[in-house]
């Protein structure tokens, strides 16, 4: 009889294939309409797996 966890892990790897389970990568955004330093804007980057997930890069944004 199988694991509980055995289970779970075959149930997730239907879910989520082996091939993409690695493949976040962070997006650059421009925050305009905020003031950063001498700049109107700044610079963010979001986690494509974890859009909660945000960091602040520098103020101003390049295009």
């Amino acid at each position: 009889m199988r694991s509980v966890r055995e289970i779970a892990d075959r149930m997730l790897e239907r879910l989520v294939p082996s091939e993409t389970a690695g493949a976040c990568e962070w997006w650059y955004r421009c925050i305009k309409n905020q003031p950063c330093n001498k700049y109107n804007e700044y610079t963010q980057r979001v986690d494509s797996c974890d859009l909660n997930k945000r960091e602040f890069v520098r103020c101003g944004c390049t295009a």
